[in-house]
């Protein structure tokens, strides 16, 4: 047991970001963990006594905008399903169907990333592969041994939180990470107590150098996974349980990134951080507009000329409220009240102003997160123009998720000891807008005009989404070759059927039939 190695010790770069990840995390799981974090997103008032802020704590509206901004922006890539590139292998088209050995597709797997990296920043895939039962007599696996174990590469989604540790380096022009420490902190249930055990695998590779010291490349990559355990002395510290070497020799971890990072850390600004920390700003002016209200709903009572304490030495107290009366004692004299009191009632204008400040504040929100949304006092083109700007922007965030999945692919085919190099089918063609059905129009007519096919017009209607992505070409052929089947069919003109001779129509004699055509005798011998 060594005490003086720590695993789970996290890397600057991890520091650096873990108070704003844990903040999006209270978001995206809503008021209960937002007010977990009491003073953290909802500070006291000066002098603001505990009990006071407990109550206004407990009674703070909390509205989940960015929630929804996060959720708008991360589904435009997948409203259509990812899918392989035609033409891959079929060993990759089976892994797709359930990329990380839990039933997930790629789709589904790769939607789950995506969102991860737009809030967070960043996240990560590891390319693991299936543990092997070895041959008794320590030869290699055949393929049907393996086939039989049911050995294959999967994925595993790993959270920013979770990888406590990266460091890379540049050799030879290309990024190699030589070290990542991952959290894989589990539970174990033992009879019916639930356990938590904390472990942490760490993925590395030595440096080589040269007789002067330089970085010439990296060996093999090996994996050691590490538990933190108690003795019998209750010494607490963290021990090796399993090691070995990965067989492919590369540390296989994939960043999925949508925006650059900060130098060579792996720091990433989050796409829409300014979003986040906008919505707890929200959620203070919401807390404090409730709040007002809750102040000066109820009209206060002015209570003067009356003693403050009673013949005890008491403090006198007067409660107030619905349903509730209370009575000013007589003066010492007995000639009337001890006081008077009157009513005051605020007039209600800070709680207008804070609304306001509310709504428009909650406007820039979704503006930021370039939400198409049609407000009241947006025109037809300031909207047009916001959802343009989404999409191009997630058109950017897009791209480099595509490159990130198939990164992916290309360590899974080295698991599978091919140098095919797979690709995917993202949808980034969310940019076209449909205003008023004008380009429909002019695709119609440039139709009918012989400038575009009719297949090329029902491929546009189909990337538009005005008809099923799942209908294809060959389908619709056969669909419109069943509607044709059947139908009268109308001659080009009309035949006279005794002479043959095609029927003349004049609008000023109506129809016409020609004389028949004179018949030549036939040439007779000689």
């Amino acid at each position: 047991m060594a005490d003086e190695i720590d695993p789970s010790a996290t890397s600057s770069d991890y520091d650096a970001q873990i108070a704003f990840w844990e903040k999006v995390d209270a978001i995206l799981q809503g008021e209960d963990a937002i007010k977990a974090g009491t003073t953290t997103y909802l500070p006291k008032f000066a002098n603001e006594k505990q009990a006071v802020y407990d109550y206004r704590l407990a009674n703070a509206p909390f509205t989940n905008i960015y929630s929804d901004i996060s959720k708008n922006l991360a589904s435009k890539p997948f409203s259509k399903e990812l899918v392989l590139k035609e033409g891959t292998p079929p060993p990759f088209v089976k892994l797709a169907e359930n990329i990380d050995g839990q039933g997930n597709n790629l789709h589904v797997f790769a939607a789950s990333a995506f969102k991860s990296a737009l809030d967070k920043g960043i996240d990560w895939i590891l390319i693991d592969y299936t543990k092997a039962k070895p041959r008794a007599d320590g030869r290699p696996l055949s393929r049907a041994e393996e086939a039989q174990q049911k050995l294959r590469p999967y994925w595993v989604h790993v959270p920013a939180e979770n990888m406590r540790a990266v460091y890379s380096d540049f050799v030879g022009g290309v990024e190699v990470i030589h070290r990542a420490c991952i959290s894989e902190t589990s539970k174990q249930i033992d009879g019916f107590e639930e356990t938590c055990i904390e472990r942490v695998r760490v993925l590395d590779r030595v440096r080589l150098v040269d007789e002067l010291g330089q970085t010439t490349g990296y060996a093999p990559a090996t994996w050691t996974l590490w538990e933190h355990q108690t003795n019998s002395e209750g010494k607490a510290g963290w021990v090796i349980i399993g090691s070995g070497p990965i067989t492919i020799g590369i540390i296989p971890l994939v960043a999925v990134t949508l925006t650059k990072r900060s130098g060579g850390s792996w720091i990433v600004e989050p796409a829409i951080r300014d979003i986040a920390n906008m919505q707890i700003t929200e959620y203070r002016q919401e807390s404090n507009l409730n709040w007002v209200s809750i102040m000066t709903c109820f009209p206060m009572f002015c209570i003067s000329g009356m003693e403050t304490k009673d013949a005890t030495g008491a403090l006198i107290e007067v409660s107030v409220g619905p349903n509730m009366v209370f009575q000013i004692p007589q003066n010492q004299q007995g000639t009337g009240p001890a006081g008077t009191a009157t009513v005051v009632e605020t007039s209600g204008a800070a709680t207008s102003e804070l609304r306001e400040q509310l709504e428009l504040f909650r406007k820039e929100m979704r503006d930021l997160g370039m939400q198409p949304l049609a407000e009241a006092n947006l025109t037809v083109v300031t909207t047009a123009n916001v959802s343009k700007k989404a999409s191009s922007a997630v058109q950017a965030w897009a791209f480099l998720f595509k490159d990130a999945l198939e990164s992916a692919l290309k360590i899974t085919a080295m698991w599978l000891g091919d140098k095919v190099e797979p690709e995917v089918v993202l949808h980034t063609d969310f940019a076209v807008e449909l205003e008023s059905g004008k380009e429909l129009d002019a695709l119609l007519k440039s139709q009918g005009q012989g400038i575009y096919s009719a297949e090329t017009v029902r491929a546009e209607f189909k990337r538009r989404n005005v008809v099923s992505n799942d209908l294809t070409e060959e389908e619709e052929q056969q669909r419109l070759a069943e509607e044709q089947e059947g139908q009268q069919l109308q001659p080009e003109k009309v035949i006279d059927p005794v002479t043959g001779a095609p029927v003349v129509v004049t609008p000023e004699h109506g129809t016409v039939n020609p004389p028949p055509a004179p018949v030549k005798p036939r040439p007779t011998a000689n």
